[in-house]
């Protein structure tokens, strides 16, 4: 059983609870070796956390990432995606359905695609991916 409190200065939306949330809870997984830093994904907005990655389930090799917006407050995210490190390079984006079904095509600009958010929305991302 783990609990924790934090307490913060200011409003909900300027606080890192949810950060901390997952800090607490999500266990690192650590592996003997090395390698270089680097981010597969990240997001320019705290409050849209990316909460899951995998491949699809139709054994295509597209990613899908799972993200969602978690404090009330509608914004426009960049989600950046760099697959450099694997050799690998993205040929298109698309938002799907939970049954990773595409929905809507994205436009993909620097490693880049620009989501808006509504609050507390679930959104799935299908990335294709291609060798360079």
């Amino acid at each position: 059983f783990t609990y924790g409190f934090t307490a913060w200065n200011g409003s909900f939306f300027d606080c890192d609870v949810v950060r901390q949330g997952y800090e607490l809870n999500v266990k690192p997984v650590v592996r003997k070796g090395g390698c270089r830093p680097f981010s597969l994904f990240s997001s320019d907005r705290e409050n849209i956390i990316l909460e899951s990655v995998k491949l699809a389930e139709d054994g295509s090799g597209d990613v899908i990432i799972r993200m969602y917006e978690s404090k009330k407050a509608g914004v426009t995210a960049q989600i950046r995606m760099d697959f450099d490190a694997f050799g690998l390079s993205i040929s298109g984006a698309a938002l799907c359905d939970m049954t990773e079904q595409e929905r809507e095509t994205l436009s993909v600009k620097d490693k880049k695609v620009s989501l808006e958010f509504k609050a507390f929305e679930i959104k799935s991302l299908r990335v294709k991916l291609c060798r360079e």
